[in-house]
């Protein structure tokens, strides 16, 4: 498609597809038809209603099916937002410290002044 119209092509490298499905539905007059839904990220929205109108004729064209395109939005919940903040801020508590060292055992090795086991 941006082979075929080069004035497109500037507006159609920021739209892209993230899935394209077929689907069949029910008519009012109980006969079975198909169409073509596209999916697109929101961010790319803005760009694609630039050149919309252009991309379903010459995908309509092509498969010679409805084609229907919406653009998908991914919704962070209130929880998720104060959670990510949280985690991006730095820690305004104080550092803290370096763990004492552990106690040492006593020596046991052969050339100490202690005997075992002890005298009786």
């Amino acid at each position: 498609m941006e082979q075929s119209n080069s004035d497109l092509a500037g507006h159609l490298r920021t739209v892209y597809l993230t899935s394209v499905e077929q689907v069949e539905f029910t008519q009012h007059d109980g006969s079975v038809s198909q169409y073509i839904l596209g999916r697109i990220p929101f961010r790319s929205l803005a760009a694609y209603k630039k050149v919309g109108d252009k991309v379903i004729e010459v995908l309509e064209a092509k498969f010679k099916w409805p084609v229907v395109i919406v653009a998908n939005r991914t919704i962070i919940s209130t929880r998720g937002k104060k959670r990510a903040i949280l985690f991006l801020q730095p820690s305004t508590t104080p550092a803290r410290a370096a763990p004492a060292p552990a106690p040492s055992r006593p020596s046991t090795s052969p050339s100490s002044p202690t005997s075992w086991p002890p005298p009786t």
